[in-house]
């Protein structure tokens, strides 16, 4: 849920939080926050859970905008998990559950 393309040149030089990066990445690429503000926000992602380091509004936002797109490509709703145990906990970046557990929530 949370991969979005960079090219390898930014992945190398960003490091911490975006709230860390975010001024970065903007000034090297030659333009505006509001620029870059634009660009991330057709990912479905809330620029203030991003540049105030809010992970666990991050994910709940962004889990719920993916499940409505998903919901209405479908036609149907899509499954959500109960269990949010660990959403935006930094210790869940570091050990990956098993693909099925990730897979049937």
């Amino acid at each position: 849920m949370n991969k979005t393309a960079i090219s390898a040149a930014t992945n190398r030089r960003i490091g911490g939080s975006p709230k860390e990066y975010m001024a970065t990445v903007s000034q090297k690429a030659g333009v505006s926050d509001s620029d870059i503000d634009n660009l991330i926000a057709t990912h479905l992602i809330n620029l203030i859970h991003l540049r105030t380091a809010n992970l666990p509004g991050y994910f709940r936002e962004r889990s719920e905008a993916l499940l409505v797109l998903i919901s209405n490509a479908m036609g149907k709703e899509a499954i959500r998990c109960e269990d949010t145990s660990g959403e935006g906990d930094a210790a869940a970046f570091i050990t990956e559950p098993p693909i099925w557990t990730r897979i049937w929530c």
